[in-house]
């Protein structure tokens, strides 16, 4: 048996929870090599109150956050040993669409939320946790970022290209993008000890075609990445990971993006 069939199997055997939601026992790493991720077709209604509860979840598969070592070669040695040492809270992802959205959701572990930021529109990564959706078409270079916190709150950003990278880029709304969280725990409360948070997002896939020129339908060539800020006060430096996994700890790698299947 591989090393990489190995670890896919005894994750099989493990299962945790996260914000009152149970994380699937075949939740393993995708194949590096070839990044990929489903979407499933649904019919049945999807209620966005942040707990991926609907049968349709359960039929697409989860994709697990990989830890983003951080890298930055700037820090002294036994900084960046110091972070290789802070424990990984783990998370994955979910892709669904029927005949108006796509939709994303995530489960998290994470014994220490924090959500600071108190209205939609902040670069909310600056206030606390929060997930984040990368999504362009392959016909051109721009592409949306989505994001979502622990409490629900939303911003999201269009670039034209990551050459734009850097300059100032304030949040710009999507018309029709909602989003829901749900948290199991106290945030902003270092002093208990929390068990997680999960959240749904909604993107209309009308305002998606308008802005990209495409149909985001089978056929069409879409990429994706899924990426979580996590801070935890015991912690040498905040967490990253992603899906797909990066050789940086840097979401604007768009190059590395995963292809969309659509099902």
């Amino acid at each position: 048996m591989s090393v990489r069939a190995a670890i896919a199997a005894m994750t099989a055997g493990v299962l945790w929870w996260c914000g009152g939601c149970a994380v699937p026992q075949g939740a393993v790493p995708e194949e590096e090599e070839t990044p990929v991720v489903e979407v499933g077709r649904t019919t049945d209604a999807i209620r966005l109150d942040g707990v991926l509860d609907e049968p349709a979840w359960a039929g697409v598969p989860a994709v697990s956050l990989r830890h983003l070592r951080w890298n930055d070669l700037a820090q002294p040695a036994a900084a960046r040993a110091a972070g290789e040492r802070d424990v990984f809270e783990r998370g994955t992802v979910r892709f669904l669409y029927d005949d108006r959205y796509f939709y994303v959701g995530f489960e998290l572990e994470d014994a220490d939320v924090v959500a600071r930021g108190r209205e939609n529109g902040l670069r909310h990564f600056e206030y606390g946790d929060v997930v984040e959706i990368f999504l362009r078409h392959e016909s051109g270079p721009g592409y949306w970022e989505f994001h979502v916190t622990p409490r629900g709150l939303t911003s999201s950003y269009f670039f034209a290209g990551s050459g734009y990278l850097g300059l100032n880029n304030p949040s710009r709304p999507f018309s029709g993008y909602e989003a829901a969280a749900r948290i199991d725990g106290t945030p902003d409360d270092c002093r208990d000890v929390d068990r997680g948070w999960s959240a749904e997002i909604r993107i209309p896939r009308a305002e998606l075609e308008k802005s990209f020129g495409h149909a985001f339908a089978p056929g069409e060539p879409w990429r994706l990445l899924a990426g979580r800020y996590n801070y935890h006060y015991r912690n040498r430096f905040v967490q990253h990971s992603s899906y797909p996994f990066l050789p940086k700890t840097h979401f604007h790698l768009i190059e590395y993006h995963a292809r969309v299947s659509f099902r």
